[in-house]
């Protein structure tokens, strides 16, 4: 018997797809940044599209995810993963101070929102414990073992130069 699918809507359809995708390597998602990861998981439903896992970002480790969510056309999809807060990790996403400020290592939570044809925006935060701050034309070291947050909420176009620790 042959049936006519042409009535059969998108919102009709129920699905739940899981993967592994593997040898992942990408430069399309953050412009000039290269995303490597041997093995990332995918999750498809009719509500949203997610790839999470661990990986790089211009060889800066992160574990994360991507969700873009689904039914409506034009929503923003979302990356959101924890990364190293380094001068060297920092330095690799164009977050620029001064040259041998920043010592030791802290964890960061780094939230990217990708809208089609705008600029990607970027959220980065930490408690920056581990992390030691030396700027020496302000004759001001600290090693921070307390909790001060570092935040950046900027658009990944130009290089950022940090002017603010709260």
């Amino acid at each position: 018997t042959s049936r006519n699918f042409t009535a059969v809507k998108l919102r009709d359809v129920r699905y739940d797809v899981t993967g592994v995708l593997q040898n992942v390597r990408t430069g399309s998602l953050i412009p000039k940044k290269t995303i490597v990861s041997k093995s990332l998981n995918f999750k498809a439903s009719p509500e949203k599209v997610q790839i999470f896992g661990d990986g790089t970002v211009s060889e800066v480790p992160f574990s994360g995810r991507w969700t873009q969510p689904l039914g409506v056309a034009g929503l923003s999809s979302q990356v959101a993963v924890q990364i190293e807060i380094s001068e060297t990790s920092l330095r690799s996403l164009n977050i620029l101070f001064p040259k041998e400020a920043i010592s030791g290592k802290a964890n960061g939570d780094l939230i990217l929102d990708i809208q089609k044809g705008s600029p990607i925006l970027f959220d980065l935060k930490s408690n920056l414990v581990g992390v030691g701050i030396d700027v020496p034309a302000l004759s001001w070291k600290r090693k921070l073992l307390c909790l001060p947050i570092l935040k950046f909420l900027e658009a990944f176009q130009n290089q950022l130069q940090s002017t603010n620790l709260n």
